[in-house]
């Protein structure tokens, strides 16, 4: 039996570009991955390169607007001679093809 009463799901129509916007504008830099995957384009350096600059933002997707984006997040150990990152923890939340495919990368 439904409730009738229940709220309706909430559908989201955003953008990867105005989504991408959304995390830089909260401070989590965002860099490219590339396009239907999850790994960062040849030659570059994923994660090193997460931006918060908009007008760049933007530019990626012009470039190239089928890419898809990461989000830098999550950083437990920064190494204090290289400065790189050691630790760092994704929540990767993808729903399609009808299935809910939240899981810990």
């Amino acid at each position: 039996m439904t409730d009738a009463t229940a709220e309706p799901v909430a559908t989201f129509t955003a953008t990867k570009l105005e989504i991408a916007l959304r995390y830089a504008g909260m401070g989590a830099g965002v860099f490219p991955l590339a396009p239907g995957s999850k790994v960062p384009p040849e030659g570059s350096h994923g994660h090193l390169e997460a931006i918060t600059d908009e007008a760049r933002i933007r530019q990626w997707f012009a470039d190239n607007p089928s890419m898809n984006w990461g989000a830098a997040a999550g950083a437990e150990r920064i190494n204090p001679e290289t400065g790189e990152v050691e630790h760092l923890e994704i929540l990767d939340l993808d729903r399609k093809k009808g299935k809910d495919g939240i899981k810990f990368l």
